[in-house]
């Protein structure tokens, strides 16, 4: 072989041998910027220096045409990764865009087409290659050419500019980078000057490939030397340019060689500063970075003045050559104005935050995050924890833990997390008890050193329960498998996972039979639809849980009621995975309530038929029902009355019953018995005897208000004529007391016209006696609102024949009523009777003979009527007895006889006054049924009682009696039944009380008694001894024997009240209480504050 092929071919494998060493040591470092992109670039140079090599000592044409396929790879591969490697390497910051990548790799990849090509038909391959090659210059050889010149040139320039910006420290980097690039411009400049002289030894081998090869040997020689990949110096402009710290370069001579443009900013100086002397640029700054290069510290934090006014953190960093020798000094300034406001107000809010710690009511530490010493802890930590105050600074967190490796896995959660939330804890305290803690972590700098600040909750109790709670699971299977109800658990789409033996024998199979089938196989088939809905909503998240009742059908297919609850059971990932069902069987329940329905139902019919009132109100007072006989009495119809407001409509004028209805729904408390009058269509009142009781719904809320009432407008009207009677018959024993304890005429009279002014009504009365033809006025009382004196009045003298009033009563010696003067015939109209429009008199008869008149006068025609006129009549027989007793005493000097005549006769009439007076005394305060004192009789002794134990200081208590359900025996047995109930506890109280005790009948069935100088306990004992008592008895009525029981309130003076009605409120609240709570009993009523 030639020497010359031979030298040819040694260059280029030795240039391919050290492109692979280069491809080796860049391989080494392909994780640093331009790492990747070299590594290739070697490896191409490698494989194109290689071919060339082969190529040269190829001997046939088929070997030329292949290495020179592979050449041609590695040419057109070379220089775009050696501009890939330059922008990578000197633009690291700024990765070059995808799009472009394409563009860069065209060529190379035609090359890779035409190479195989050429594989795939020999034949193709010359012309292609002409066109490609030098031989024949074409368009084809001249892109690659531009190419492959472009690509350097960019590459080039790029560099160039990176070099120019490297700073003086990086001076040797630099040189190594320049000659790497120099190399491939020298292969390119000598290549057409080694191809003219084809007689040269270097006309067989390629220059390119070479000095690519030589390029990658000084790049590899700089990684090695200057770690020349690791430093990456070139990337000044992305990362020195545009760090925010500021950068300030000085030489050895104090020079300023480098600033970045935050330095400038902090520092006050523009770009003319570098190469300046620092003295001279900083000027009064320069003691700040002097007193750095002294201080110990290679850093300091100082304050700059204006125009920037801002803290830095100034720090001093030594250049260094590869001897050791300082080259000059980097000056970093770190802008730390915000942390040091930051830290001013942190010390500022310090006192007060270390107050709140100390306030927390939960064990709060602070500790090192290296050795775990606490470094604070709040009073409660150290009560919790019972820490001694000399124990504090001798130890360390772990030293509470129950579990030393809990420090760890804190540790580790803080690295992964940057936090601890809600993590239990097993901890110790000082003396060595458990305790169990929640605990949350957080990272804090507390004075100046990283620490660990963590919360406690004490769970110590819970941490127990659970513990209990895991001990008795065993026992909560046994529980579940016997419990008195169902119980059942199906899967998210319901099928039967569990069921427990009391589920099983209410369906009536073995609990294993069931597991796997559907809940809607044990349904009945009208409830599975809405079962079904209510089943996927609860999967669905859409409820909680839910409930209901529906059929299921057992083994032998009967049915049975169930009452459902179903809830839900989550994973941890809080996902539903079954659902847990309790199952009660209410079939007793539904046919409880079926029968309550048919019993209400009969209960309405039942309403509508009695001759009672019947209605229901809402909450705010709306009619809601009301039955027939309600209507009929009041005259409205029911779409008139129902849905309107009762206290509107029925008691308009009545605020005080709106009031107590709202004040008794409000507070759930209402008033069993009350007496109102209500409104009929008509406009009538009507006196109604309700008896109330509050309504609730299903869960316990007050609904409103049922109340059933008893007309008693004929009752009142009785009573308030029994009122006027006993009124009438006090007024007419005043009139005989007045009569047998005075003689005096005129006297007897006034008293006389006075009881009838009690009794009557009137304008105005007189006492006129006949004296012989004339009528003479003796006694007068009322005239003068009419304009007329008493002596006027009495000055007044009617001739007997002209007064037909007169005249007429003496020939019937009856009362005479004219309800309108003016159209009486004959009545003689005077001056002084100019007034009168309703007259009214009855004679006074004395020994059968009239001597005079007792005249009521009144301006309001029909004033008078029949009644008013028969107890004038008795009146006047008092007038005649007081006008006898004055002409007897006018004789009593006359004649002996003639007195004891007559002192016999008024012993007589006397006799017969007092049995009157003591008859109606006691027809006024006795109640004739029961023999018992009556409710005015009470009322006058309670008084007086009261008057005699604040003055004695003794004690009064009052005993308020009802007969329980007494209206059922009226309605049962009728009212005379009820009268000799009413009477066989009159007796028994007459019976059976001292002597001192006052029985009485309150009312209805209502009795009360006062028992003077008696404690609330012993009126209470008293009370239960009557309560068996009655209990026990029992009326015979007809062929009936009949008892009942009765409820007792109990009051006390002055416990319960300071007053007499106030204790008999307070007696009547123990009875409404004794009533609510059940009746026969005995109920003393609460203390009243």
């Amino acid at each position: 072989m030639d020497w010359h092929i031979l030298s040819s071919t040694l260059i280029q494998l030795l240039g391919a041998v050290i492109s692979s060493f280069a491809a080796l040591i860049a391989w080494r470092h392909r994780k640093a910027p331009g790492g990747m992109p070299l590594t290739a670039l070697m490896m191409a140079v490698a494989v194109w220096g290689l071919s060339t090599a082969f190529e040269i000592s190829a001997q046939t044409r088929q070997q030329i045409t292949l290495w020179e396929n592979l050449e041609t790879v590695g040419s057109s591969s070379a220089v775009t990764l050696y501009l890939l490697y330059i922008f990578e390497y000197t633009r690291q910051d700024f990765p070059l865009a995808r799009r472009l990548l394409p563009l860069l790799w065209v060529l190379p990849a035609y090359s890779v087409f035409v190479v195989l090509l050429n594989l795939w038909s020999p034949n193709l391959w010359p012309q292609v290659l002409d066109a490609m090659g030098e031989e024949q210059p074409n368009l084809l050889y001249w892109i690659y050419r531009v190419n492959h010149y472009s690509l350097q040139v960019i590459g080039s320039i790029l560099l160039g500019q990176a070099l120019l910006r490297y700073p003086v420290n990086f001076r040797q980097q630099a040189g190594t980078l320049f000659a790497a690039a120099v190399l491939p411009w020298l292969g390119d400049i000598f290549s057409p000057v080694h191809g003219a002289t084809g007689s040269s030894v270097f006309a067989w081998f390629d220059l390119d490939s070479v000095a690519y090869a030589l390029s990658g040997l000084i790049l590899g020689w700089g990684i090695l030397r200057y770690q020349l990949l690791d430093l990456v110096p070139i990337a000044r402009d992305a990362i020195f340019e545009k760090i925010l710290d500021g950068i300030l370069v000085l030489d050895t001579t104090g020079k300023i060689i480098d600033i970045n443009p935050t330095a400038r900013y902090l520092l006050n100086l523009d770009e003319k500063a570098i190469s300046q002397p620092a003295d001279q640029a900083l000027n009064d700054k320069l003691k700040i970075f002097t007193q750095v290069e002294q201080a110990d510290m290679p850093f300091t934090n100082t304050f700059l003045g204006p125009p920037v006014n801002r803290w830095v953190e100034l720090m001093l960093t030594p250049l260094l050559d590869k001897h050791g020798e300082q080259r000059g000094k980097l000056f970093t300034l770190h802008d730390i104005s915000d942390r040091v406001q930051a830290e001013t107000a942190l010390k500022e809010s310090e006192s007060s935050l270390n107050a709140l710690f100390a306030a927390a009511p939960f064990p709060l530490t602070v500790t090192a995050v290296e050795s775990g010493r606490i470094l604070y802890i709040n009073p409660a930590g150290t009560a919790f924890y019972n820490i001694q105050p000399g124990e504090l600074g001798k130890r360390a967190a772990g030293d509470y833990y129950q579990n030393p490796a809990d420090h760890l896995k804190i540790l580790g959660d803080l690295q992964r997390d940057g936090q601890v939330d809600q993590y239990e804890m097993g901890m110790r305290t000082q003396d060595g008890q458990p305790r169990w803690v929640l605990m949350s972590i957080r990272k804090i700098r507390y004075h100046n050193e990283d620490a660990l600040m963590a919360t406690q909750i004490d769970i110590s109790q819970r941490k127990q329960m659970e513990d209990e709670l895991r001990q008795s699971r065993a026992q909560l299977k046994v529980i579940f498998d016997h419990a008195g109800v169902g119980i059942r658990v199906l899967n998210w789409s319901g099928v039967y996972t569990f069921a427990n033996l009391r589920w099983a024998e209410m369906l009536g199979y073995a609990s294993e039979e069931i597991i796997g089938k559907r809940e809607s196989e044990f349904l009945h088939k009208e409830d599975v639809p809405y079962s079904r809905h209510l089943f996927e909503t609860l999967i669905q998240g859409e409820i909680n849980q839910y409930q209901m009742e529906t059929r299921h059908t057992r083994r032998d297919g009967s049915l049975f009621w169930g009452a459902v609850s179903n809830t839900p059971v989550y994973n941890a990932e809080g996902n539903i995975e079954s659902v847990v069902g309790f199952i009660t069987d209410i079939t007793q329940r539904k046919q409880t309530e079926n029968t309550l329905r048919e019993t209400e139902r009969r209960f309405r019919e039942t309403l509508e038929n009695v001759y009672l009132f019947a209605i229901t109100l809402d909450t705010q007072g709306n009619l809601t029902f009301a039955n027939d006989y309600f209507l009929q009495t009041t005259q409205w119809r029911r779409e008139d009355v129902v849905g309107k407001n009762w206290f509107e409509l029925f008691v308009a004028s009545d605020t005080h019953q709106h009031a107590e209805f709202t004040r008794a729904i409000q507070h759930g408390a209402i008033a069993s018995r009350h007496e109102n009058s209500i409104l009929t269509q008509t406009g009538q009142q009507r006196l109604v005897l309700w008896s109330d009781i509050l309504l609730r719904d299903e869960t316990g809320a007050i609904s409103g208000m049922a109340s059933i009432g008893e007309d008693i407008t004929e009752r009142h009207r009785a009573q308030q004529a029994a009122r006027e009677q006993r009124e009438y018959a006090e007024a007419l024993n005043d009139t005989l007391t007045a009569l047998t304890s005075t003689l005096n005429f005129n006297e007897a009279l006034d008293r006389i016209l006075d009881n009838i002014d009690k009794v009557i009504p009137l304008d105005a009365i007189n006492i006129s006696l006949i004296e012989k033809q004339f009528v003479q006025i003796v006694r007068a009382k009322g005239y003068e609102k009419h304009g007329f004196s008493d002596e006027e009045i009495r000055s007044i003298r009617f001739s007997l024949k002209k007064a037909t009033n007169f005249t007429s009563m003496m020939h019937t010696c009856q009362p005479l009523l004219i309800p309108d003067v003016q159209k009486h015939p004959g009545w003689m109209n005077v001056p002084s009777s100019r007034w009168i429009r309703c007259y009214m008199a009855a004679p006074i008869i004395v020994e059968e003979k009239v001597v005079g008149f007792l005249s009521m006068d009144s301006a309001t025609p029909g004033f008078f009527n029949e009644g008013h006129a028969k107890r004038l009549q008795i009146f006047s027989l008092q007038a005649a007895i007081a006008i006898k007793n004055s002409r007897l005493y006018e004789k009593a000097n006359s004649a002996q006889r003639s007195l004891r005549h007559a002192n016999r006769t008024l012993k007589t009439e006397l006799k017969s006054n007092e049995e009157l007076r003591a008859q109606l005394r006691e027809q006024a305060i006795r109640d004739p049924l029961t023999r018992l004192y009556n409710r005015r009789f009470l009322e006058e002794t309670l008084q007086r009682e009261i008057s005699r134990s604040q003055r004695d200081g003794t004690l009064v208590s009052m005993v308020m009696i009802d007969i329980d359900l007494f209206k059922i025996v009226n309605d049962t047995y009728g009212h005379s039944a009820g009268d000799m109930m009413l009477k066989e506890l009159g007796t028994m109280l007459l019976n059976d009380t001292r002597r001192e005790d006052v029985a009485c009948r309150y009312g209805g069935e209502e009795f009360a008694i006062v028992l003077p100088g008696a404690s609330a306990d012993f009126a209470t004992e008293r009370a239960e001894k009557w309560r068996k008592q009655f209990a026990e008895t029992e009326v015979e009525f007809g062929p009936f024997h009949i008892s009942a029981t009765i409820s007792l309130g109990v009051a006390c003076f002055p416990q319960h009240s300071p007053t007499g009605i106030g204790l008999i409120a307070a007696a009547d609240q123990g009875l409404y209480q004794a009533k609510q709570t059940g009746r026969n009993r005995v109920c003393l009523t609460p203390n009243l504050s």
